[in-house]
């Protein structure tokens, strides 16, 4: 069983999380009708891995939503998922924060940038300006880094 991080970490992924969905709140306005994620969309919803820090938020956090208990899901499906809605929206990890937007990541072997992006919103051969795309690098690495403390901090594997 994971134990529930302490305050000092939970305030600092809270704040990590505040400033990603500020900026993922300003690109959904700024690419507009572009974008058709909206309640019910539930295409990207596939079971991703999540660090082990995320993992026990959300453990701690969904035992004081209400008592909508995980239901068995089809495979493939995210658990989280109810009728194609997600269960634990306000909680849900960094990965499905980010999810239907155009994701760039530092190629750094390739010295180029990798952009992937949904094909239900863009094309596969949309091409991007700098200002459409999403840079999660920074953001991912001091998530890992507040994973690796919380690891630590409880002797859990972090890798």
């Amino acid at each position: 069983m994971l134990s529930y991080p302490a305050p000092a970490i939970r305030r600092r992924y809270d704040r990590l999380i505040k400033e990603v969905d500020s900026q993922i709140e300003g690109l959904r306005r700024f690419l507009g009708p572009r974008l058709n994620c909206r309640p019910g969309c539930a295409a990207c919803c596939q079971p991703f891995s999540v660090f082990a820090l995320e993992a026990a938020l959300i453990v701690g956090r969904m035992a004081k939503l209400a008592a909508n208990q995980a239901q068995p899901s089809a495979p493939g499906v995210c658990v989280f998922l109810d009728n194609d809605l997600c269960r634990i929206y306000a909680i849900r990890p960094l990965i499905c924060r980010s999810q239907g937007l155009p994701l760039a990541y530092a190629d750094l072997e390739r010295q180029c940038l990798e952009v992937s992006a949904c094909p239900i919103n863009f094309p596969e051969e949309t091409e991007f300006a700098v200002e459409e795309l999403l840079f999660l690098d920074a953001a991912n690495r001091r998530l890992a880094a507040l994973n690796i403390e919380y690891c630590r901090q409880y002797r859990l594997d972090a890798g």
